[in-house]
């Protein structure tokens, strides 16, 4: 499952919900029409769990008001623009490994990378020079990698009630609108509106850890290809009062083609005497 899409995933309150692209096989039949978004959502949660590699790209816009978060900022002040903030690169599930660059310009050009390969993280931030730091692989990654030849249960009919009753429990509703396209290809576009004063209450929840923020709506719109019944792409949009206006997409494409994640050259390394 995807890391950063937890936070998200909670307040559209289906559980397992995750964003990810496919550039699938030719030879594989398009299942038959689905009418029913409960269902397109359950299937494609089966389906990209035999995924044995993809690539990601997230992208951040909007704005926040760092005075409105308190002391998780580190000091920092005034209104960062979050536009041009992002984080792409592959995952291969398979051999349980990843390759992301990120940035985020509005932090003093902020851009990095993080590879995870053979157990071990190598993180490059630009603010710390050139050089990567190695450490054992943990649980703090922008993706948590999934278990390699996981499947899912091909028990369609009962999960999808179970996310009716979540769907149900949250007052929310999923609507499938009409056909789009994500990467050149056909997909359905389901949208679920994400009332405000459920979004505050599982921030409530959060406790202390979470900032004072009063969410004043929110949209999330799910995309799946119809070749394949894939995920395609996340989009979220709403509006806080530290924020104003603000909006995320995940868009994941390349499902199962070849990766090949290497860690880097010794000499590109930081050890001891270099701190």
């Amino acid at each position: 499952m995807f890391r950063f899409l937890k936070p998200l995933l909670a307040a559209a309150a289906i559980t397992g919900l995750v964003a990810a692209g496919c550039g699938g096989s030719s030879g594989t039949p398009t299942p038959p029409p689905i009418s029913d978004p409960m269902e397109i959502i359950t299937r494609s949660l089966d389906e990209v769990q035999k995924s044995t590699s993809l690539h990601v790209r997230v992208t951040v816009d909007g704005s926040l008001d760092m005075s409105g978060l308190g002391e998780i900022t580190g000091g920092l002040s005034g209104n960062i623009k979050l536009s041009g903030t992002y984080l792409e690169g592959d995952v291969d599930v398979a051999n349980q490994a990843l390759d992301f660059e990120f940035g985020v310009p509005a932090l003093l050009a902020l851009s990095g990378r993080i590879i995870v390969v053979d157990g071990y993280s190598y993180t490059q931030i630009s603010l710390q020079g050139e050089k990567y730091t190695k450490s054992e692989a943990g649980e703090n990654l922008p993706v948590d990698l999934p278990s390699p030849g996981a499947s899912g249960s091909g028990e369609i009919a009962a999960a999808v009630e179970e996310i009716k009753k979540q769907l149900d429990d949250a007052g929310l509703e999923a609507t499938l609108e009409g056909d789009a396209k994500v990467d050149g290809k056909d997909c359905y576009h389901i949208s679920i509106k994400i009332p405000a004063d459920k979004l505050d209450e599982l921030i409530g929840e959060a406790g202390e850890a979470a900032p004072s923020v009063t969410i004043e709506d929110a949209q999330l719109d799910y995309y799946v290809y119809k070749d394949n019944l894939r995920p395609a792409k996340i989009t979220a949009s709403g509006r806080a009062d530290i924020t104003g206006q603000a909006s995320l997409e995940v868009v994941i494409t390349k499902y199962d083609q070849k990766v090949d994640i290497k860690a880097p050259d010794p000499s590109q390394i930081q050890d001891d005497t270099d701190s």
